[in-house]
């Protein structure tokens, strides 16, 4: 079997900036996809009911609206129009939402995410690792893992979910550097209100940086379903762990040693 995949990939970025009370931007990324097969051997010459080749593909753009109203207030959303090759007209378009999130300040210290977001912790808690065996990849093989990356949200060795995130730091000036909290609720599977219950995933995280040298953390991440009358399994799953870092940076080396 032979296939001949041509891959054009346009980046669209528009923007359009307004200020008055608030501030509105676009931006947008634009993908068309054209693959041709063809198989071709001996037992296909007479063969007459079994198409041979074919063309297939299709042209996606995902509009990002961006909206702040102030620092305490800012909504994104992306919209999604996709269309199928061999719809006429316009038949087999279809629309979706591809994220919406609404995120900010509460007073001076709380920062929030609520929608759909990127979350990291540690290694043993909550990390998507890097792909292996990818460094010396042709290119047209990087342009390939690059639309399966972003078609799943892929992005570093964050997770894709959604919830309610919210974050704060403090600085200051004698014993420690610095204070970090983090918390968060989402949901990673929905009931289907007879036998399936909510399941929902939870974590927080404390760090304290110490100083230049020193560093450590606590970090709670927890999977529980929410009891429901007719469920028959409940699952529930709970880790802790704590980390620490040292660094020693000099003009003439650096050292750095983590654990968890």
């Amino acid at each position: 079997m032979k296939n001949f995949s041509l891959l054009f990939i346009t980046l669209l970025f528009i923007t359009l900036h307004t200020q008055a009370q608030t501030e509105f931007g676009l931006n947008g990324l634009g993908r068309v996809v054209v693959e041709s097969d063809k198989l071709d051997g001996n037992l296909l010459k007479n063969d007459s009911t079994t198409t041979n080749k074919g063309v297939g593909g299709y042209f996606l753009f995902d509009l990002g609206t961006n909206l702040k109203v102030n620092n305490n207030l800012k909504a994104s959303a992306i919209l999604r129009v996709k269309n199928e090759y061999g719809g006429f007209f316009g038949e087999g378009t279809s629309f979706e939402f591809r994220q919406i999130m609404i995120n900010g300040k509460i007073g001076k210290y709380v920062s929030y995410d609520i929608g759909d977001m990127y979350l990291s912790l540690t290694p043993y808690t909550l990390h998507s690792f890097d792909e292996m065996y990818n460094t010396y990849e042709a290119e047209i093989f990087k342009q390939r893992r690059q639309i399966v990356q972003y078609e799943n949200f892929m992005h570093k060795n964050d997770w894709r979910m959604q919830g309610v995130h919210a974050s704060s730091s403090f600085q200051f000036n004698k014993g420690i550097k610095e204070l970090s909290v983090r918390a968060f609720g989402t949901r990673t599977n929905p009931t289907n209100d007879v036998d399936v219950p909510d399941r929902v995933f939870v974590g927080s995280r404390v760090g304290v940086v110490q100083s230049d040298l020193l560093s450590v953390g606590l970090t709670y991440t927890g999977i529980l379903d929410i009891p429901i009358e007719q469920g028959a399994f409940i699952y529930k799953n709970n880790v802790i762990t704590g980390d620490v870092k040292l660094s020693i940076d000099k003009e003439q080396f650096g050292v750095s040693l983590d654990g968890e």
